[in-house]
């Protein structure tokens, strides 16, 4: 006697294709919030071939750049703390210059979301009205492109002036600001060796106050230079250009 089967696919496969859709729903939706780095995801597309067992038709597509998937976040951590040590250390050497330096509050190291800034005021660079950088700044501007020759960081020259500023031959303050960025810049690269291409120029003028233009103590500390080192992206050691 032959055994009766009911019609249609067991009632667990259906649960069990649910659940498979929603796993599916799930991992697609963290790939669309993922941030993608395509050597990253090459790298670890080619591991899992490679552990697998899956042979390349092209030997130079998806590589695998380590025989562990999870090593390839552990390079990206490693990469991070080196990243971390050596803002440390070009922190602790600009906190030491600044030191050397400091004049009545006339140098000061800050931590910000772009890197690290030095603030410098603007008597401790130039004359009065001037752009040209003071013979008395010298020493300074020395030190500060022998740390920029031993950290390779990019950095931007930025002018500031205070509401009221205006040169010898300088009608309005964002020239003044930018000649005065471009007259540090130059002696650091011309005088210091640091490379032109990681230097950049950028005047504000004087719209970014950083105390009040209405007192002649806030206006002094409005006129200056911010020299600005950009935090650099995590790289892992085995990310190559190809």
């Amino acid at each position: 006697m032959e055994e009766e089967v009911e019609e249609g696919l067991p009632a667990w496969m259906g649960t069990f294709a649910d659940l498979m859709s929603l796993l599916l729903t799930f991992f697609v939706l963290l790939l669309s919030f993922a941030n993608m780095d395509i050597m990253k995801f090459e790298g670890m597309v080619g591991s899992m071939k490679e552990a697998f067992g899956v042979k390349f038709k092209d030997p130079g597509d998806h590589l695998g750049f380590t025989d562990s998937i999870v090593a390839l976040f552990d390079e990206e951590s490693v990469a991070e703390e080196t990243m971390a040590e050596n803002e440390d250390r070009l922190s602790g050497e600009l906190k030491r210059i600044s030191t050397q330096h400091q004049v009545a509050g006339s140098v000061s190291v800050l931590s910000g979301k772009g890197g690290i800034i030095v603030r410098v005021d603007g008597k401790m660079l130039f004359r009065p009205g001037e752009s040209d950088v003071a013979p008395a700044a010298f020493v300074f501007l020395d030190e500060m492109a022998a740390v920029m020759r031993q950290f390779e960081y990019d950095v931007s020259v930025e002018g500031h002036t205070d509401s009221t500023a205006r040169g010898k031959s300088h009608r309005s303050n964002l020239p003044l600001g930018a000649a005065r960025a471009n007259s540090a810049a130059q002696y650091l690269v011309g005088a210091g060796g640091v490379p032109a291409a990681r230097m950049s120029i950028v005047s504000y003028g004087d719209s970014k106050p950083v105390d009040d233009n209405n007192t002649a103590k806030g206006r002094a500390r409005n006129r200056r230079i911010e020299f600005v080192f950009h935090r650099q992206e995590p790289r892992s050691p085995n990310s190559t250009n190809r």
